[in-house]
This record gives structure tokens, C-alpha cells and sequence, in this order.
């Protein structure tokens, strides 16, 4: 297995957004609990899923850079591993990156938002992506 190179975390933003999402969910259980006197299960079951994927997702690097490839994952379920051969160029736009590769042929693309990452670490991939001369 590759050693790994460099790693880019999450942003404490995106890190958080699960954990904010659940309380805002289980403050939404205690008032209308309390509005009507009776559990309301709906938003506790998501408060508590929303809890649940905070903490699958406060280990998480969005990137981990090999030696000859790297390995995009923005939460706990999606993983993507690309290898710096396939690497076609990257955009940065206003409010996404967007990094353009090839599997088995065809043109694909991994986009997301640049609140996933911190604002240095915006400028590391950039650094990161230009060494690896794609753009």
C-alpha cells in the first residue's frame, strides 16, 4: 500500500454541519414535544441520525495524497481514488473545484463546494494539482 504524501481535512464547517443539523433537529423534538404534550419520534430519529454521521465524519481527510494517487472523500460513504495518470485539469469557480479525470476511457469529473476544505488548504491542492502539471 502507498505511503500517504500529504492529507487536506475537512473544514471545521463541513466537519460540524452533521452536529448542527442534529441539534437543531432535537430542539425541534422538545417543542413540539412540549407544543403537544406527546413525543414527536420524526425529528428525534433524524437528530439522532444526524448525530450518528457527525461522528462517522470527524476523522474524515477530504484528501490523501499517495505516490500515485490520491483519495477524494467528503463524508463517510463516498470515496474516490484517482490515479495521477488519469488526471485531466481542475477548475476552481466561485463557490466549487471542480477536478477532471478519466476511468476506463471516458471524461469524468469530481466536483465540490470549497467549503469542504479550509481556505489554505484551497491553496495546498491548488499547489498540489500544479505540481502534478495538469492544469
Amino acid at each position: 500500500m502507498d505511503k500517504t504524501i500529504e492529507e487536506i481535512g475537512l473544514s471545521w464547517k463541513a466537519r460540524n454541519k452533521p452536529f448542527m443539523l442534529a441539534g437543531i433537529f432535537l430542539v425541534g423534538t422538545l417543542v413540539l414535544s412540549a407544543m403537544t404534550k406527546a413525543l414527536v419520534l420524526m425529528p428525534l430519529v433524524f437528530g439522532v441520525l444526524f448525530l450518528f454521521i457527525g461522528f462517522l465524519n470527524m476523522n474524515i481527510k477530504a484528501f490523501l495524497f499517495h505516490e500515485k494517487h490520491f483519495v477524494f472523500q467528503a463524508g463517510f460513504m463516498n470515496k474516490k481514488l484517482v490515479l495521477y495518470k488519469d488526471l485531466e485539469g481542475y477548475d476552481i469557480e466561485n463557490r466549487k473545484i471542480i477536478i477532471h479525470y478519466r476511468e476506463v476511457g471516458k471524461l469524468k469529473s469530481i466536483k465540490f463546494l470549497k467549503e469542504i476544505i479550509a481556505d489554505e488548504d484551497i491553496a495546498v491542492l491548488e499547489r498540489k494539482l500544479d505540481l502534478l502539471k495538469i492544469k
